[in-house]
């Protein structure tokens, strides 16, 4: 479908006991408790993080049920909940690599290039960005 950017884990093949790839993020009776686990350590660390309102909405309504699994209390739910979880679970996994914009230049005119020239140093900066690097 064109997604370019999806979770990929690993998993042991059940034949050879070799790791292969898998694509998105599988909740069961295992990861679940560690994902909640992680994003309550999470949360304890760092409440400043979350800033959205729908999430901590659902949060308030995430509750451990008599089984004392955690879950979205009886019509609430918990779908952004699990999302952030597995968002917090995997992001030590993602790699990321920064790459400069190419800098855009420009044929500068000598009127330009005499206002540069008579420009301070915060000025010079400000046309850079606003006519662009000089070829």
């Amino acid at each position: 479908m064109g997604y370019s950017k999806q979770y990929v884990r690993e998993i042991e093949d059940e034949f050879d006991g070799r790791l292969k790839h898998a694509y998105g993020f599988r909740t069961d009776k295992l990861t679940r408790p560690v994902i909640i686990s992680e994003l309550i350590r999470m949360v304890r660390d760092r409440t400043g993080l979350i800033n959205d309102r729908d999430t901590i909405l659902e949060m308030l309504t995430f509750v451990r049920n008599e089984k004392l699994r955690p879950e979205a209390e009886p019509g609430a739910h918990d779908d952004l909940v699990i999302a952030l979880a597995i968002a917090y679970y995997i992001r030590p996994q993602q790699t990321m690599k920064l790459e400069a914009a190419a800098a855009v230049k420009h044929k500068w005119t000598r009127d330009m290039w005499e206002d540069y020239n008579k420009a301070s140093q915060q000025e010079r900066q400000m046309l850079i960005e606003m006519w662009g690097h000089p070829e």
